[in-house]
């Protein structure tokens, strides 16, 4: 089943036992699973406008809400903000949101990059079966980077392949900023359009730019499916 993809918000399993949520009324006990709920999908982080916060819900239970405890209530009054307390110990706050999304992508670039490599090897590895044209492995070859560049910034054009530098500028050019060692899988892709019994690329350095520019939606929608992007 595909994993639910709605937005959350979370409640101690007790919550509508502790002592300043039970004696809340109905109305004042809606009103404040609302306003954290509303929190969350605006990403306000627990801070709602006071002005929003009265028409969307009755003053009588806001009020409740804002003195149901003399030092710590529920609600507190920040300005022209109604302010829920100690929201981001129970909820995501936009940074969690962030840190996430920052992992995810950095997962998804380093996974991205290791496939890449493995494409890359592979191509110049094919079985006896798949053998190469010798032309063809010689552009097979030309996109392997210097030894000392795995980690070299995409900008420094001098220590890639002229191949590889081609396809870095291309893509980059197209708005995307591709790792060199994910050039070999862009070309790889670009291949697998051609055809079985496709000739040999005589000047790849001009073909995979031009094929990359005149399928570009095809290349961006790969280069993000397989977290190739930098």
């Amino acid at each position: 089943m595909p994993r639910d993809r709605r937005l959350y918000m979370t409640f101690p399993i007790d919550f509508w036992q502790h002592p300043k949520v039970a004696p809340l009324s109905d109305s004042a006990f809606r009103t404040f699973v609302e306003m954290n709920g509303y929190s969350r999908m605006q990403d306000l982080d627990g801070r709602i406008p006071a002005s929003y916060a009265r028409r969307m819900w009755k003053s009588k239970a806001v009020r409740e809400l804002l003195d149901c405890h003399a030092e710590r209530p529920l609600l507190v009054e920040d300005g022209g903000d109604i302010v829920i307390r100690d929201y981001a110990e129970h909820q995501q706050t936009r940074a969690d949101i962030e840190a996430v999304r920052k992992r995810n992508a950095d997962n998804g670039r380093a996974g991205g990059l290791a496939k890449a490599k493995r494409a890359a090897s592979e191509s110049l590895s094919k079985s006896p079966s798949q053998p190469l044209a010798e032309s063809e492995l010689e552009n097979y070859q030309d996109l392997n980077t210097r030894p000392n560049s795995r980690s070299s910034p995409v900008e420094d054009d001098s220590s890639l392949s002229p191949t590889v530098a081609a396809v870095v500028a291309v893509t980059a050019e197209c708005g995307l900023r591709v790792h060199p060692l994910a050039a070999a899988s862009v070309v790889e892709f670009i291949e697998s359009r051609r055809g079985r019994n496709r000739p040999p690329v005589k000047v790849p350095t001009k073909y995979y730019p031009d094929a990359i520019r005149q399928s570009w939606p095809e290349v961006e929608k790969f280069i993000h499916e397989k977290g190739l992007a930098s």
